[in-house]
């Protein structure tokens, strides 16, 4: 727990520019609930979960096909091959499981606030594409991703869809990575 306070702190320190803006803290899953809720502590904003998870690749279980979250399905365009059955029955199956979770209340009104995704780690994009897709849909003024862990390689491609991308790296400095 002192390494997610420690960690939270240091992004909270970052992020400080939108403590008490017209926004939210979302966990992006129930792993980066803890590190959220210090986060949205520090800034003084409202805390609330939108779970992300990916879809599994039926030939290849360390891939994925798309992520979900707990109102929207993300597939990607090469996955035409699959049978259409089988991923309404992943989309069903993971929203069942994620609406299972011990949550707080999920507000689906993001219009004109600004949306903090919090993840613990984070290796893919399809691990926050639903949740990313869910705020744009809602009208979210901005959307920024904040997580301890981001691998190296998709941090541009999560500045391609995301409005700011902040991340501690080895050395527990930050690393924010900005369209200004």
């Amino acid at each position: 727990m002192n390494r997610t306070k420690n960690s939270g702190s240091q992004l909270a320190d970052k992020l400080s520019l939108w403590t008490n803006c017209d926004g939210m803290v979302v966990a992006a899953s129930e792993k980066a609930l803890p590190l959220a809720t210090v986060l949205a502590k520090e800034l003084e904003l409202p805390l609330t979960i939108n779970y992300c998870t990916e879809i599994p690749d039926p030939s290849n279980r360390v891939k994925s096909i798309g992520s979900v979250s707990l109102n929207r399905a993300i597939t990607h365009e090469y996955q035409h091959d699959l049978p259409q059955d089988y991923l309404a029955h992943q989309v069903k199956l993971l929203q069942h499981q994620l609406r299972n979770c011990p949550t707080v209340p999920y507000p689906s009104k993001m219009a004109n606030k600004v949306v903090i995704l919090v993840d613990s780690e984070i290796h893919t994009t399809d691990e926050l594409l639903a949740a990313i897709e869910e705020a744009r849909k809602n009208n979210a003024l901005e959307v920024i991703v904040a997580a301890p862990t981001i691998d190296p390689r998709i941090v541009r491609e999560l500045f391609d869809i995301v409005d700011e991308v902040f991340y501690l790296n080895g050395t527990d400095e930050l690393v924010p990575v900005s369209s200004n």
